[in-house]
């Protein structure tokens, strides 16, 4: 390998470290980190700077070590319903409003009759809410649906939603509407098995969530 390919080597891993400090998510934060520290490491064998090749192989040790901890895991989680005006509820909502409008720039939370809120709760610690609303066609209407940074995994829509469609199914209702101006969360709805509509709007069956 030439000289200039493993200068640029050592700048893209560099840039690859750099970039999972800026991440929130402690689970996409490993993973960048051990892409970057991987890299370093080949870096270090390859130019036979072997201090820097050893101290990239036990941080890339590290993030496997964290990561098989993180998903082997096995978490706790509840959904909490409470009342609209719920004091916490809304010291929640105004705490994390800058970041929830990031992802949700329509959302405005006025509830009414047919409002209902829920705190999520991942091992006894409250790390989203899940806002829905009953609409007149049988559907379920997602009005938020909001994860702490810290806390943005799969796990929290698939235990969430799962519990939704079991509640409501009870209930008589089929389906679940939400909408997408952002593109992570477009993303994230997809993921969750929600597809677009006609009409703009993304919508999925309750029954494929059991």
């Amino acid at each position: 390998m030439s000289a200039e390919l493993l200068e640029w080597m050592g700048y893209v891993a560099s840039a690859i470290i750099a970039i999972s400090m800026f991440l929130s998510s402690i689970v996409r934060l490993r993973w960048v980190n051990l892409v970057g520290a991987a890299l370093f490491m080949v870096y270090g064998v390859l130019i036979k700077a072997w201090p820097v090749a050893l101290l990239n192989a036990v941080i890339v040790v590290t993030d496997i070590y964290y990561l098989l901890r993180i998903y082997s895991h096995v978490d706790m989680f509840e959904l909490l319903e409470v009342p609209a005006h719920n004091p916490y509820l809304q010291r929640f909502l105004f705490y994390y409003n800058d970041d929830i409008v990031h992802y949700n720039p329509d959302f405005v939370y006025r509830p009414g009759p047919q409002t209902t809120c829920y705190l999520v709760m991942r091992n006894m610690v409250v790390v989203g809410v899940f806002i829905a609303r009953i609409n007149e066609t049988s559907g379920i209407e997602v009005e938020l649906d909001y994860v702490t940074p810290g806390y943005r995994d799969m796990k929290n829509g698939r235990f969430v939603y799962m519990w939704v469609a079991k509640k409501f199914m009870a209930q008589q209702h089929t389906h679940i509407w939400a909408d997408g101006t952002n593109p992570m969360h477009v993303r994230y709805l997809r993921r969750m098995g929600f597809k677009l509509q006609p009409n703009g709007r993304y919508c999925m069956m309750l029954a494929e969530l059991v």
